[in-house]
């Protein structure tokens, strides 16, 4: 299930909304199991290099000592809720130290960092969340895929 702050709580400001007033909102749309993951976790290894970034990025700017090549890109779909979660997990253990900060870790093999959740939703939920925040009228234009 979605966490507090990815549904109706993020639909908030649709109160300041006056009748007349219009809004167009953006949302990733509920697709295939399959596609999410092949867009979220490429063969190409894209996503996991983006993601891995992270711990370089990390390493370069606090001064930390993360071995990279030893962190695995993960996704996982959790569908009835519409979570699309990435992971980096420790592929063997580790020990790190993120110097500028003073920060020290443990990781056993298996162990996880999340960075990044993505919600996709139906048209119907978009509506239910929108409704339930205002009474502005809602219509949905739907752009089909490729």
């Amino acid at each position: 299930m979605a966490p507090k702050g990815s549904g109706s709580e993020n639909m908030s400001f649709l109160r300041m909304l006056k009748p007349a007033d219009g809004l167009l909102l953006g949302a990733d749309l509920k697709k295939d199991r399959r596609e999410l993951l092949l867009a979220y976790d490429d063969p190409a290894g894209v996503t996991a290099a983006f993601n891995k970034n992270i711990l370089a990025r990390i390493n370069r700017e606090l001064g930390g000592s993360f071995d990279v090549k030893n962190f695995e890109h993960v996704v996982e779909y959790e569908e009835e809720g519409g979570g699309l979660h990435s992971y980096l997990a420790a592929a063997s253990e580790q020990n790190v130290n993120i110097g500028e900060i003073g920060l020290q870790l443990h990781f056993e093999p298996g162990d996880r960092i999340h960075t990044e959740s993505a919600y996709k939703y139906s048209p119907e939920s978009i509506a239910q969340m929108a409704s339930s925040e205002s009474s502005v009228s809602f219509r949905a234009i739907i752009r089909p895929g490729p």
